[in-house]
């Protein structure tokens, strides 16, 4: 009886001791996937920006162009 119970105390000491290690681990977890959406998020961001600002050139190719037909 006293094994088994020496045993438990054991497993509780260990999950004891697991539990801020576990809880350190997920919250550096948490902060590494938050900082890779960040870094996503900037390059969605810029590529956004690089088709607004080809969407822009083209159309002032367009404008150019038709301005040279005129002529």
């Amino acid at each position: 009886m006293e094994s088994h119970s020496m045993k438990l105390m054991t497993s509780k000491l260990h999950q004891t001791e697991r539990t801020p290690k576990l809880a350190q681990e997920h919250k550096r977890q948490n902060e590494e996937f938050y900082r890779k959406m960040i870094v996503l998020e900037k390059f969605r961001l810029s590529k956004q920006l690089l088709e607004l600002e080809i969407a822009h050139l083209k159309g002032l190719f367009n404008v150019i162009k038709h301005l040279n037909d005129d002529e």
